[in-house]
């Protein structure tokens, strides 16, 4: 379970700075959709279901090619 930025859910090593970057992130993916416009909202929601999918698996990967120090 992780949540942006870095930050584990059920506790771990994340970094303020890492959890900001990841909110600034979700923020601004908002806001392109936000820009786009035509996008109803349950494609708003599928659209940043998807980022978050992305960000999981990333970082699921990531823990495991970089093990923590």
């Amino acid at each position: 379970m992780y949540a942006i930025g870095g930050t584990l859910l059920i506790g771990g090593a994340g970094t303020v700075s890492g959890t900001l970057r990841g909110v600034l992130l979700s923020g601004v993916i908002q806001n392109v959709i936000n820009q786009i416009g035509n996008l109803t909202s349950s494609a708003q929601s599928v659209v940043s279901g998807a980022f978050l999918v992305v960000v999981v698996v990333t970082q699921s990967y990531l823990s495991r090619v970089r093990p923590l120090r």
